[in-house]
């Protein structure tokens, strides 16, 4: 649905530090096949390593973007409420036309939505860098 770091992330970077979730698991997992990128998780230390990664980047930052194209996950789900109750952080999610109106999504977003251009609208007014 969106190539995240070729149009997403440019409207973004004149406003905001982007935190990309996968700026490790991009080019460590690049290629690998889901056994291999399991055993990799495995071979780490701690196997919720990607937990406590994901919740640590939420903690540093003062908004969530929410790009699921395939649908609420567990983990963004998790990292939505996270945010939201444990952080108050404000979270705007992008999603698929059929998921706009999950219950989770809606009580925990301040936004939901299928259109990229309106997430991010909705991030800038509620910093106050745009009007509404």
């Amino acid at each position: 649905m969106y190539e995240v770091e070729e149009n997403v992330f440019p409207k973004l970077i004149p406003y905001f530090d982007i935190v990309d979730p996968f700026r490790d698991r991009r080019t460590v997992y690049r290629g690998k096949s889901e056994e291999e990128i399991r055993e990799m998780i495995l071979e780490m230390c701690n196997p919720s390593w990607p937990v406590v990664h994901d919740l640590m980047d939420i903690d540093t930052c003062d908004a969530l973007l929410m790009i699921n194209t395939n649908g609420p996950s567990y983990g963004s789900t998790l990292e939505l409420a996270y945010a939201k109750r444990e952080k108050n952080i404000p979270c705007v999610c992008v999603v698929k036309p059929r998921y706009k109106w999950h219950p989770w999504l809606r009580d925990y977003a301040i936004t939901v939505t299928d259109d990229i251009d309106l997430a991010i609208k909705s991030l800038l007014i509620f910093f106050s860098l745009e009007e509404g």
